[in-house]
């Protein structure tokens, strides 16, 4: 069926070699997750991890199983507060797809949302960016 996919330019920033959140804009995420139980839009999570990067905690965990940790720890964020199950995907892709950078400080350990509107007869809201 046709979609619409909205790209957000927020994302969740993790620390080197770690799970562990580092940076996220709170207000951001309880808005998303307001929206995501409001409407009936789906979200896909993406993980991602810096080339060559590995797990602090365990070495043989690589920089791809750590950018599907990180998803799935958003993800389950997610569901906890009150996102259906059934309208989240989590995929990750390791450090197979480093973002563009305008700035050397920003690092590809991060998780991105994707939003996926299904009914397109029901018109959408504009949100501005900030």
């Amino acid at each position: 069926p046709e979609t619409i996919l909205v790209r957000m330019k927020d994302k969740i920033q993790f620390r080197k070699g770690s799970i562990g959140i580092d940076e996220i804009n709170v207000q951001v995420f309880d808005r998303l997750v307001k929206m995501l139980r409001e409407n009936n839009w789906n979200i896909l999570v993406e993980g991602h991890a810096e080339v060559g990067e590995s797990y602090e905690k365990d070495k043989s965990v690589d920089a791809y199983q750590l950018s599907s940790m990180r998803a799935l720890q958003v993800s389950k964020a997610l569901i906890q507060r009150g996102v259906a199950p059934s309208r989240v995907t989590t995929v990750f892709y390791g450090d197979s797809r480093p973002q563009e950078k305008a700035n050397p400080n920003i690092s590809d350990r991060r998780v991105e949302f994707v939003l996926k509107k299904n009914d397109l007869r029901t018109e959408g809201r504009k949100v501005e960016g900030r």
